[in-house]
């Protein structure tokens, strides 16, 4: 269905409409139930009427069930029967009021609050049995034709607002309908007759020949140029500058001379496109003939560009498996190294600060080989997933130096994106030495603690923090620290990203580094 999008978006629009009025009756909002207060207001039985032939709309867009569209045509037709019932006898069968009451209509001793007009009703039981038409075979036509007398009814009363008349005043059984109830009836009435958009009247619109063409362009501006003319003509009729007589002449001179302006137009544009197609024609057979050399000479190096296309795969494959074969060795030969420290921190004779040396060495060695462990994971060779990173690299540290089991909590809120290596592993450094800091002086006296970990970014920087809850330092503690190797390397690594390291010791320690987003 060429027309989906367009039922859709009606089917959506009278939905919104119909259940903004129907809360504004419920809710008791006037400018919800009417477009200004001198206007007529659309009746909450309308609305439901709306809703349900938005519902109907969308069920022809979708093809959801032909069983659901045949009970919501039925309930329409048996609502809007029952009003025009009312109407043809005068009676009250209690259904104008059955949900709210219409208190506005009450006040101003209107004969039947709450009642919809009847032409309302009519035009709801003309949709409800095309709708029924649709379905069936023999009768699509004439359920097309009942969609293009609704858009009649409703041109006709929106063109009343328009010319600021009372509408559809010369048929007695017919009472003015509000405004969005107009432009919602002409809405629904072009959702449904787009549904069969090869019969009727559509088929102007459907269709893609020259005529159609042109009928598309000379009836916006016709259209325009009539409730252009009708306007000024009913002006000069309420301010009495014209006789009735030459109000007449006026429009009809008036609409020759625009419809010889457009005729002529047309016959202009066809003509060039005439022309055009000529030119195309000719170009068309000169390009046929280039085509047919060019072919030749495609058919000549299509073996050539083939073998190339080949080699060209099988060197990019190559390198990839060299990449790949590259990021495998280093995490080897990074493993192996961690395994010798080890070995190393192991012995008897390691002890002290040699000991500790060798285990933080082994730490910042294994942040550089779970940086190529990730890359051999990854398509890309130059960025890395810096969430799955952190806390990977987090929970090994805490498992590495928590010997004591002190059971340390980690929260981390992190972005989940992938970052430049480079900038990843400056990060894993850093974090690296925190963490590693934190295990060993933060929480001395307790039982495990927290460590938090965060990286956000901004417009153009990111934000990295790591921090605990534990003692933290004191001033004199803080300046020491500052002469401590791992301090150091975290300043040389903020430096590296042309970041601004600051340190806060109130409630434990936290390093808070703001660098730009690219080096």
């Amino acid at each position: 269905m060429s027309y989906k999008s367009k039922i859709i978006g009606i089917g959506i629009i009278t939905i919104l409409v119909s259940f903004s009025v129907i809360i504004g009756w419920l809710l008791d909002i006037p400018f919800l139930q009417s477009i200004l207060p001198d206007y007529h207001s659309m009746k909450f039985n309308t609305a439901l009427s709306f809703f349900i032939t938005g519902l109907i709309l969308l069920n022809f867009a979708y093809d959801y069930s032909l069983k659901l569209s045949y009970i919501l045509s039925i309930f329409l037709i048996l609502l809007s029967l029952s009003t025009f019932i009312e109407y043809s006898f005068s009676l009250n069968l209690g259904i104008d009021e059955l949900i709210v009451k219409d208190k506005v209509s009450r006040i101003k001793g209107i004969a039947y609050p709450g009642r919809p007009a009847a032409s309302t009703e009519v035009c709801f039981l003309l949709f409800g049995l095309a709708s029924l038409f649709t379905q069936t075979n023999n009768l699509k036509k004439i359920g097309q034709y009942f969609y293009h007398v609704i858009s009649f009814v409703s041109f006709l009363a929106i063109f009343a607002y328009i010319y600021t008349v009372p509408a559809l005043d010369s048929l007695e059984f017919l009472t003015t309908m509000a405004v969005h109830t107009s432009v919602l009836f002409l809405l629904i009435s072009v959702g449904g007759a787009f549904y069969q958009a090869e019969l009727g009247l559509m088929e102007i619109f459907s269709s893609k020949s020259a005529g159609s063409e042109m009928t598309k362009r000379l009836l916006p501006t016709t259209w325009i140029s009539v409730i252009f003319l009708g306007s000024l003509i009913n002006l000069c009729q309420r301010y009495e500058l014209f006789n009735v007589e030459f109000s007449l002449a006026l429009f009809s001179s008036s609409f020759i001379l625009i419809s010889l302006f457009l005729f002529w137009d047309t016959f202009r544009k066809l003509n060039a496109i005439d022309a055009q197609k000529q030119k195309i024609y000719f170009d068309l057979q000169n390009k046929n003939t280039e085509l047919a050399a060019v072919l030749e000479e495609l058919n000549a190096s299509s073996e050539e560009l083939r073998d190339q296309r080949d080699r060209l795969l099988n060197a990019i494959e190559e390198k990839d498996t060299l990449f790949k074969e590259l990021h495998h060795r280093i995490k080897n030969n990074l493993q192996m190294v961690i395994s010798l420290l080890h070995i190393k921190s192991s012995r008897e004779e390691a002890i002290g600060g040699l000991k500790s040396f060798i285990m933080d060495t082994r730490t910042r060695i294994h942040s550089i080989a779970l940086i190529h462990e990730q890359l051999l994971q990854m398509r890309s060779l130059n960025q890395l997933n810096i969430n799955d990173y952190l806390i990977r690299l987090s929970e090994h540290l805490i498992g590495f130096y928590d010997d004591k089991n002190q059971n340390f909590n980690l929260e981390t809120h992190i972005i989940d994106e992938d970052m430049d290596i480079d900038q990843v592993m400056i990060l894993g450094f850093i974090l690296n030495e925190a963490v590693s800091n934190t295990i060993k002086h933060a929480y001395i006296a307790e039982k495990g603690g927290a460590i938090y970990l965060s990286l956000r970014k901004t417009d153009s920087a990111y934000e990295f923090i790591v921090g605990d809850k534990g003692t933290g330092y004191n001033s004199s503690l803080l300046e020491k620290e500052k002469m401590s190797y791992g301090l150091q390397l975290i300043h040389l690594f903020a430096e590296q990203l042309v970041g601004k390291l600051e340190i806060s010791i109130n409630n434990g320690v936290e390093y808070k580094l703001t660098f730009p987003s690219s080096l």
